[in-house]
């Protein structure tokens, strides 16, 4: 199991010490990017994010997954620690509640999360463009109607 000892790790020099989210997201800024989507950011949402990220490197199982690339199998260099509601694990109390906070903001429940550690520069992956399920793409997207 990883520890943030054990990996190159520059903390906030202003980090609240206990994490936590603005519920309000009151600094919220949208972005369009044409008349169908948009960008919402929101500078500063997580507070404490270096205690978060100790917490979620301590209790998430991390592996590392292989996948097929040019007809063999290789390993990713990246650890991960995917969770889905389907799992009925429990998730972090404060992963839980922004998942359920965005899952009410845009109007669709968010069902996984997926934690992907990169520990130094050869944990990348290389670009690639991830390929939507047509069953995925073809359902309604409440999300896309301006709020």
């Amino acid at each position: 199991m990883p520890r943030s000892g054990d990996l190159p790790f520059q903390r906030g020099l202003f980090e609240a010490a206990s994490p936590g989210f603005d519920v309000s997201y009151g600094a919220l800024r949208r972005l369009a990017l044409d008349e169908r989507s948009w960008l919402d950011h929101a500078e500063g949402w997580v507070s404490g994010a270096d205690a978060l990220f100790e917490r979620l490197l301590r209790s998430r199982d991390w592996s590392q997954r292989r996948r097929w690339l040019y007809q063999r199998r290789v390993l990713e260099p990246r650890l991960t620690a995917p969770w889905s509601a389907e799992s009925g694990a429990p998730l972090d109390p404060l992963v839980e509640a922004m998942r359920q906070s965005l899952s009410e903001r845009y109007g669709v429940t968010f069902d996984t999360v997926g934690f992907n550690l990169y520990r130094d520069g050869r944990d990348s992956v290389a670009w690639h463009r991830d390929h939507i399920d047509r069953s995925i793409a073809s359902h309604p997207q409440p999300w896309r109607q301006s709020r």
